[in-house]
């Protein structure tokens, strides 16, 4: 006799498919508009950082510079003159307000 299939542990953390369309925050398929180029392109130059600058990147030390290239992402669009949505949420405004004073 064959043992019962084991069942995956809900986390509390997960969001069901369902609620979200299907969408994760973790992806960038979540953000729509202006906010999708800018972490698209954010994500291309700390590529390039990575590249050139740190192959084997820690968090804790080497975070800083993703956000200083997600900075740098905000800029360039402010700088073309696109207009920027206010955010997916208030973390993104919050962040804004900190980063770009």
């Amino acid at each position: 006799m064959a043992a019962p299939a084991r069942k995956r542990v809900k986390h509390d953390s997960e969001v069901p498919l369902e609620a979200s369309g299907g969408r994760q925050p973790m992806q960038l398929e979540f953000y729509q508009g202006t906010w999708s180029e800018i972490l698209q392109l954010a994500k291309q130059l700390f590529h390039v950082w990575l590249v050139i600058k740190c192959p084997w990147p820690e968090l804790n030390t080497h975070l800083i510079h993703a956000k200083n290239c997600l900075v740098a992402a905000i800029q360039k669009y402010r700088k073309k003159g696109s207009k920027i949505e206010e955010g997916v949420s208030q973390l993104y405004s919050n962040f804004l307000s900190q980063s770009l004073s």
